[in-house]
């Protein structure tokens, strides 16, 4: 049996990079999200009867000002324990019954596996109680607007251990999942092929530092910019041309001339 985990929040981020499922024109781009990770416990006799998992994330790098894509967005588990169920029962997509499959918003950051990496987390607290019945997860019309949406989705659950008696074996569109206890789901690893995980100080500490580095070479490239605007405006200063240079002494010299001429014939 796991530990029970004390009541604590975390925080921490995490980079998402792309994969096989990533399309070209964003395959240059690593998300950004910030996860917040909350346990809350109820105990009796120091015995935990009800817990509740919050996990929030949100989307940092982002130029978007649409509200799904700038906002806080979260998924909820539950586990409780009375004297009906001794064991205990354990909501893994919500309070309130089976919500099914995790939608990650804002949808352009999906196919990362950062819905399997948030789900991975609910999991990993769910086996703290192994013998506790996973609440029934049903899936039903249009949650998968598409045949690959649907693939996705069961792929997902399937993953986690999850299986379902779906209404038409074929389709495998609706359905509802078999019954199994926590100790039956599975974590798995597979976000750590594109996730990395940063503890939050030392993560701002080295944004920070960048951040830095880069007003300095704004201050530098700026006075930079500035010596080479100078230099260009005297190089656009108009030279006289040996033409106008000649003429110029020419009528020096013509003007001399006639001076002395004057000042000759004035003393005649």
């Amino acid at each position: 049996m796991y530990d029970i985990t004390p009541d604590r929040t975390t925080t921490r981020i995490i980079t998402a990079g792309p994969t096989k499922h990533t399309s070209p024109e964003d395959a240059n781009t690593l998300y950004t999200v910030l996860v917040q990770v909350e346990h809350r416990t109820k105990y009796d006799n120091n015995t935990p009867y009800e817990a509740t998992l919050n996990v929030y994330y949100r989307l940092l790098n982002t130029e978007s000002k649409r509200v799904e894509d700038t906002d806080k967005h979260y998924l909820t588990a539950h586990y409780s324990r009375y004297l009906v169920s001794p064991n205990g029962d354990i909501r893994i997509t919500g309070t309130h019954g089976g919500m099914a499959f995790l939608e990650l918003s804002p949808r352009h950051i999906r196919g990362r596996r950062i819905a399997t990496y948030l789900m991975n987390e609910v999991v990993r607290w769910a086996k703290q109680w192994p013998e506790a019945e996973v609440y029934p997860i049903e899936l039903l019309h249009g949650q998968a607007i598409n045949s690959d949406e649907k693939e996705r989705r069961n792929r997902f659950y399937a993953r986690f251990g999850i299986e379902f008696d779906f209404h038409d074996p074929i389709a495998q569109e609706t359905g509802i999942s078999k019954p199994m206890t926590a100790q039956g789901l599975k974590e798995v690893s597979s976000w750590e092929e594109n996730i990395t995980e940063h503890e939050l100080a030392p993560y701002l500490n080295a944004t920070y530092a960048q951040l830095n580095d880069l007003k300095y070479q704004v201050t530098f490239l700026t006075a930079d910019l500035r010596r080479s605007r100078e230099e260009l405006e005297l190089v656009r200063v108009p030279k006289p041309s040996p033409f106008s240079l000649k003429a110029a002494v020419l009528g020096v010299v013509i003007g001399f001339g006639m001076a002395m001429f004057c000042v000759k014939f004035a003393g005649l």
